[in-house]
């Protein structure tokens, strides 16, 4: 064999290996979910401890849990995200630092050529997109593109079109002692104000006034208007005024007169 015959051969396997890394999946490792569940097959959490074991706990990552759009939009955030933080305990447990964890919960892909395909979690390095069918179809042509194989979709996340439909963690502070303080403190970062003032439902001061439970002194993960249901209680229901940013609380027509009885001298 000449030296020639054996340079074309090397060119030839650097091609390959090459065209191989450039097709592979963005995602790092990925993980199949049964329909409405967040429990990880143990094939898939032995996998992730592996591959936190071959990263050595310095790589920054985003650990992205999906669902397939069946059922309410609110369902489906929590299942994602439940299904992301499965992925997160995984990598911590397997001693992968938690500061060098995202953890998202993003919005169900409708274009996916089957349901399966989005009840999933990805792990991937930070700032990288799973996979190119995650792009709106407008964006598939020409995304972003980060290094030499991957790429990113220039694209807002839910929690950014609608802040309230973030998810959140929250604990409250013990100096956070009332129904209104506690209500005030998990919005204050959001944009939006609670509106409890004249213009708001008569019933607000009472409500406000209570004592926060507590069982609620930790909410979520759940998305903030969901936070602002658990707090205001099942006899309310939430108000939105997405002109000026502002949400409150309305009490229900069937809990009027239980109102009104309450508050006979």
């Amino acid at each position: 064999m000449t030296r020639t015959t054996v340079f074309l051969l090397a060119m030839l396997l650097s091609t390959l290996s090459w065209a191989r890394e450039a097709d592979a999946p963005a995602s790092l490792y990925t993980a199949y979910f049964d329909v409405g569940s967040a429990r990880m097959a143990a094939a898939d959490r032995a996998a992730i401890r592996r591959l936190a074991g071959r990263l050595g706990g310095r790589r920054l990552l985003r650990v992205v849990g999906r669902a397939d759009g069946m059922g309410p939009s609110e369902y489906n955030a929590l299942l994602a995200m439940r299904r992301a933080e499965a992925a997160f305990r995984v990598l911590v447990n397997a001693g992968h630092p938690a500061r060098l964890i995202q953890v998202e919960a993003r919005p169900a892909n409708h274009t996916a050529t089957s349901r399966r395909e989005v009840r999933r979690v990805d792990v991937l390095a930070a700032g990288m997109s799973p996979k190119r069918d995650d792009f709106p179809p407008s964006l598939r042509r020409d995304p972003l593109r980060v290094g030499r194989y991957w790429v990113v979709a220039p694209v807002p996340t839910e929690a950014q079109r609608d802040p309230l439909r973030a998810i959140v963690r929250i604990a409250f502070p013990q100096s956070v002692t009332r129904i209104g303080e506690a209500l005030d403190y998990l919005l204050a970062r959001s944009g939006w104000r609670f509106a409890g003032g004249a213009s708001a439902d008569p019933t607000l001061p009472g409500l406000l006034a209570m004592p926060l439970p507590e069982s609620q002194r930790r909410l979520g993960p759940v998305s903030l208007l969901d936070a602002v249901n658990v707090l205001c209680g099942s006899s309310y229901d939430s108000v939105v005024d997405p002109v000026h940013r502002l949400v409150s609380c309305e009490l229900k027509p069937g809990f009027a007169k239980l109102y009104r009885r309450g508050t006979r001298p």
